[in-house]
């Protein structure tokens, strides 16, 4: 629902898109002792373009579990996005400190040190 553009969601049905992102935001907060809830609510956040929201639920979600690689992922790419890319080459770097041989932080790492040209030992 959160990728639907901003135009359909107004058209007579702001009341109806408005309670079920309500909904949604209220199902994971009962479930928010999980990373994957906080993860959740950070792409919907991503969507709306709200980034420092987004950030927040991402960090809450490492906290929980400081290896779950999909959270590290998203926040470095969050960080990517905004310019920040040293805070992502970071957040990887621990993620691989706890997850050494997972293929997805091993991905986005070389990726983000080849997109940005950015050294490896830095």
């Amino acid at each position: 629902m959160a990728g639907v553009p901003v135009e359909a969601k107004l058209t007579g049905r702001s009341a109806d898109w408005s309670r079920a992102t309500s909904e949604y935001i209220a199902a994971q907060e009962l479930v928010a002792d999980r990373p994957e809830a906080h993860m959740n609510l950070s792409l919907l956040f991503v969507r709306e373009g709200k980034p420092d929201r987004a950030e927040t639920e991402l960090k809450a979600a490492l906290s929980l579990d400081p290896s779950f690689a999909p959270a590290a992922v998203n926040l470095a790419d969050l960080y990517r996005q905004r310019g920040r890319d040293l805070e992502g080459k970071a957040v990887l770097r621990s993620a691989l400190r706890k997850s050494p041989n997972d293929p997805s932080l091993l991905h986005a790492l070389g990726l983000l040190l080849v997109d940005r040209n950015i050294e490896i030992e830095s």
